[in-house]
């Protein structure tokens, strides 16, 4: 998949359009918002994943030290 926007600008869209659903300006059916939340979740999460590898990380892998 073809990626237009950097992971902190599709964060930054996915949450303006999530507040505006919640003020009601724009409609959204239930399994859009449910595809919005997940994939800003999802977003969040390669965002940290991207962070602790460049950062070396800070010394705790979840699958193996659980």
């Amino acid at each position: 998949m073809r990626k237009f926007f950097s992971p902190d600008q599709q964060i930054k869209l996915i949450k303006n359009a999530l507040k505006k659903a919640k003020q009601g300006s724009v409609l959204y059916n239930d399994d859009e918002l449910i595809k919005l939340k997940t994939s800003l979740n999802k977003l969040r999460d390669e965002k940290e994943q991207t962070r602790q590898l460049l950062n070396r990380g800070f010394g705790y892998d979840k699958e193996t030290n659980s």
